[in-house]
């Protein structure tokens, strides 16, 4: 075999080759269409699904923030009865966004400063439950809240039990301060001295001889104790 005639045969080989690889190319293309037509198919319907999903969740933070924004004026009118729809309907309509946890966090408040007591403690529980991770500052007002309202219905059990959960995830919050009144009041509505005391030395180490320690004073006074640390 000359050399120009091993030239040409190793060409047809790699011709031979290259239409086999072409062929079983086009056999395995027109076997398995239906798969590879389901696969694109999956692909399109995942990007599309992303897209509406995207879109969708948009449209529904927007429309819950319409919604907030005439619950709010329904408050500033004092039409709680509809503030109150209007808070419910964008839990009910637009849950998973931004708007449906203010909606939750709101109707709350709402409930709250209405003294509707066991729905307020309802709803601040359910906002704990979904949205803890969101403001541990909201969290600790929420277990605050809750304290008030089962001391306002005398369930000082109760109250003394989100006054110790509040305090527990203050930190340096604003309201600690408040909350260890409150807890003090609960703990001797229950003829628990030496707690309701416990309390009031946490508030003075806290912040000292403030406004707040001589409403402690006066609180432990009316129940017979005497409390003169810091004088």
């Amino acid at each position: 075999m000359t050399r120009t005639q091993h030239r040409l045969r190793k060409h047809e080989m790699k011709e031979d080759s290259f239409v086999t690889f072409a062929f079983r190319a086009q056999e395995y293309i027109q076997t398995h269409q239906r798969l590879l037509a389901g696969v694109l198919g999956a692909l399109v319907l995942v990007v599309a699904g992303v897209w509406f999903y995207t879109s969708s969740s948009r449209r529904s933070q927007s429309e819950g923030e319409t919604l907030l924004s005439q619950a709010f004026a329904r408050v500033q009118q004092n039409d709680m009865v509809g503030a109150a729809a209007l808070y419910q309907q964008v839990q009910a309509e637009h849950s998973g966004t931004a708007a449906a946890r203010e909606a939750v966090f709101y109707l709350a408040n709402l409930q709250f400063v209405q003294e509707d007591w066991a729905n307020a403690i309802a709803t601040y529980e359910s906002y704990l439950s979904h949205y803890s991770s969101f403001d541990p500052g909201r969290n600790v007002a929420a277990r605050a809240a809750i304290g008030d309202a089962y001391q306002a219905l005398h369930d000082d059990e109760q109250a003394l039990k989100s006054y110790d959960q509040a305090l527990a995830i203050t930190g340096s919050d604003y309201l600690r301060s408040d909350i260890f009144v409150a807890a003090a009041r609960s703990a001797l509505a229950l003829k628990k001295s030496e707690q309701a005391v416990s309390y009031a030395d946490q508030l003075f180490e806290h912040e000292g001889n403030s406004a707040t320690m001589t409403q402690m004073r006066e609180l432990l006074a009316l129940h017979g104790i005497q409390y003169l640390r810091g004088f």
